[in-house]
């Protein structure tokens, strides 16, 4: 069973990110400031962390199944020990032959599984946790050709799950500051990431494509060691905006993943993060 615990309802309400401006009401539940002013919103530490140490009004600590123990699992394994949360199981490359069914005996000692493996083994992975009945989290990135299959799966065994583009707060905030102008998307990543365009820079082009009404070209690039950046340029004949997130680290994404896990605790049926994202927010601004 997931555990809460109350936190101090005044504490850390504000937070402070020097350099940043913001005009008019872009944020949902930010209030005006002007530059060099706190920001102030009801997400403790949202902004400044991309990771919240509580997002939804009470800190949930959590038993995870870590699915996927490369780079990304042990930095979730890392962040979830600082934020009281127990890792139960860890399940890696030596475990792709087992069964469904063995991995659903296996899954069940955890509260929520967070998966960060590879596309290919998705649909297992979520099959097995539907059938042991623990909500999923997907961070795995390049399975899109998939979400049929996943949704029905999970579906079909009464299970839960959390999908997403890009779990990084930093990048579900940039999503939604989305509004004008002719656009484009420029996105490039190191020459290990196999996808391309990214899944962020499709969900992307699908929102500016529904707000402007007409496409909005993308160009990608791998390369090197370059850290996951998006770009989304707004033209007009009198001027450019450019909106920008890098990636400095693993760790927005990890921090995200976790977020997604305490939301998803308890629940069933299946979920993407943008919605997910947008009920926390909501549910924080009426707190």
């Amino acid at each position: 069973m997931t555990r809460r615990k109350a936190f101090n309802e005044s504490a850390e309400r504000t937070v402070y990110r020097p350099g940043l401006e913001i005009k008019g009401d872009l944020i949902p539940g930010f209030r005006f400031a002007p530059p060099g002013a706190a920001l102030c919103h009801p997400l403790r530490g949202f902004i400044d962390r991309f990771g919240p140490a509580c997002i939804l009004g009470e800190e949930i600590e959590v038993k995870l199944a870590l699915i996927g123990y490369g780079a990304m699992g042990q930095l979730v394994a890392k962040l979830a020990s600082e934020q009281g949360h127990e890792v139960v199981l860890t399940l890696d490359i030596e475990d792709a032959a087992r069964g469904v069914l063995d991995l659903a005996d296996a899954l069940r000692a955890g509260d929520v599984a967070i998966d960060f493996s590879v596309a290919d083994m998705v649909p297992k992975n979520a099959e097995a946790c539907a059938r042991a009945g623990v909500p999923l989290v997907v961070g795995t990135t390049g399975w899109q050709t998939h979400v049929a299959e996943v949704r029905h799966l999970v579906t079909e065994h009464d299970g839960g799950l959390i999908y997403g583009a890009n779990f990084s707060v930093g990048v579900q905030v940039f999503y939604r500051m989305l509004e004008s102008y002719d656009a484009f998307i420029e996105e490039a990543h190191h020459k290990r990431k196999r996808d391309a365009p990214s899944g962020t820079a499709v969900q992307l082009r699908t929102l500016v494509t529904e707000g402007l009404g007409r496409d909005v070209p993308v160009t990608s690039t791998r390369a090197g060691y370059i850290p996951g950046t998006h770009r989304l340029g707004f033209d007009s004949v009198a001027d450019q905006i450019t909106l920008t997130h890098t990636a400095r680290s693993r760790e927005g994404f990890a921090a995200g993943a976790l977020v997604a896990a305490r939301w998803i605790a308890g629940r069933k049926g299946v979920y993407e993060f943008s919605a997910v994202f947008d009920e926390i927010i909501k549910n924080n601004r009426d707190v």
